[in-house]
C-alpha cells in the first residue's frame, strides 16, 4: 500500500481535514513521523490536500545532545520539503516528580501539551500523528493485558479529543498502514530517519510489546497482530454506538468545566452498571488520562460512587480524584506547571 495514496484517502474518507484548515504533524525524526509528513507534504504540493502544515518536534529532554539532534534532523528535512516547523523541549523528569508519573506518561503528556501550544499559535485545531496497523495491535494487546472492556478493544481511532486538551483533535490517518509498507516507502523516498536508541529499551512497556511479546505470539499465532487490529475496528463500531447511548443518557446531567467534569450524583447512580463505568471511562480520557488507570480502578471506583456517602473520595494515578458531593460527582484532574 502507497502510504501517499493511504494517508489521501484516510482523509477523505474519515473527512479528518477540512479544506483549507491549518494542520499540525508531530514528528520525531523516525521513521514513521517523517513518512507522514513527506506523504502530507506531497499531497499538498500535488495540490490534492488543500491545507496548511505545520510540522512540530519536541525534545523531551532525556537523551541529551541526540534529543537536539533529532530536532535539528527535522528543522533540516523540514526546510527541504518547504514545511514550516516548531521546535521545543521539555523537563520531562521534573514532570515525573511534581505530577506523580511514569516516565512515559510524563512524557506523553509534555508531548501533547507542546503540540497544543503549537496548534494554537498556529490557528490549528488539528494534529496528525503518524500511528499505524501495528500500533494499534500494540495498543489492543496492551490493554488487553491490563484488563479493559469495549472501549478498550476499540483502540485508537482514526480522530479522537486530544489527551489533556480535547478541544484539539489528534488525527491518525496512517491507522491502516503497517510498519513494514511505511518503512519501504521511507526507503523507496530517499528518507534516512534518526534512530531513537530508548525504543529499544524493554524496560518501557510497549517497547517490550513491540520487540519481544507480539513477535513470539506471531511465531505461534501468524497474523495476530492483523487479528488484533481487526478486533479493534469490530469493537469500534460497537463501542460507538455503545457511546451514542451513553450521550443520551447522561448529555442533560453532565457539566465540563476546566479541569473537572461533574454529573449528578442521582442520575449516575441510576444508570445501568455499564454505563456508569463507560461514563467514568471516558470522563478520564476527556481529562488526559487513559494507558495509568486499568480496570481494576475503574470497578472500585464505580462501586464507591454508587455505594459511599457523602464525602467519599477515589484517587487515581496521575493526580486525577472523583470527589462525592451532596448532589454532584465531581472528577478533577490536578495540573501543575
Amino acid at each position: 500500500m502507497d502510504v501517499q495514496e493511504a494517508t489521501r484517502r484516510a482523509i477523505r474518507r474519515h473527512n479528518l481535514v477540512a479544506l483549507g484548515a491549518n494542520l499540525v504533524v508531530a514528528v520525531s525524526g523516525g521513521t514513521d513521523s517523517m513518512a507522514l509528513l513527506h506523504a502530507l507534504a506531497a499531497l499538498r504540493d500535488q495540490k490534492t490536500l488543500k491545507v496548511q502544515i505545520t510540522a512540530a518536534s519536541l525534545d523531551h529532554g532525556l537523551r541529551g545532545a541526540e534529543g537536539a539532534a533529532d530536532a535539528a534532523y527535522v528543522l533540516e528535512q523540514c526546510e527541504r520539503w518547504q514545511v514550516p516547523c516548531v521546535t521545543g523541549s521539555a523537563d520531562t523528569l521534573a514532570l515525573v516528580s511534581s505530577r506523580k508519573l511514569g516516565i512515559e506518561e510524563a512524557a506523553r503528556f509534555a508531548r501533547y501539551r507542546f503540540l497544543a501550544k503549537v496548534a494554537q499559535d498556529t490557528g490549528a485545531d488539528r494534529i496528525a500523528t503518524a500511528h499505524h496497523a501495528d500500533d494499534q495491535a500494540e495498543t489492543v494487546l496492551m490493554r488487553l493485558l491490563r484488563g479493559t472492556g469495549v472501549a478498550g478493544l476499540a483502540g485508537m481511532g482514526y480522530e479522537a479529543p486530544m489527551p489533556y486538551t480535547p478541544e484539539y483533535t489528534v488525527i491518525r490517518p496512517l491507522l491502516n498502514v503497517t510498519r513494514r509498507q511505511i518503512e519501504a516507502y521511507a526507503s523507496a523516498q530517499g528518507i534516512a530517519p534518526r534512530h531513537d536508541a530508548s525504543n529499544d529499551d524493554q524496560a518501557y512497556t510497549r517497547n517490550y510489546l513491540r520487540q519481544s511479546l507480539l513477535p513470539e505470539i506471531e511465531t505461534r499465532f501468524p497474523g495476530a497482530a492483523r487479528a488484533l487490529a481487526q478486533l479493534a475496528e469490530s469493537a469500534a463500531v460497537d463501542n460507538a454506538f455503545i457511546e451514542a447511548m451513553l450521550e443520551v443518557q447522561t448529555a442533560a446531567h453532565t457539566r465540563r468545566l476546566s479541569g473537572k467534569i461533574t454529573i449528578s450524583r442521582q442520575h449516575f447512580r441510576a444508570l445501568d452498571l455499564a454505563l456508569q463505568r463507560r461514563f467514568l471511562r471516558k470522563t478520564i480520557r476527556e481529562l488526559g488520562m487513559n494507558e495509568e488507570i486499568g480496570h481494576e480502578h475503574i470497578l472500585a471506583a464505580v462501586e464507591v460512587l454508587a455505594t459511599a456517602e457523602t464525602g467519599a473520595i477515589i484517587e487515581f494515578p496521575g493526580g486525577l480524584s472523583a470527589r462525592l458531593e451532596r448532589e454532584e460527582i465531581t472528577i478533577i484532574r490536578r495540573v501543575d506547571g
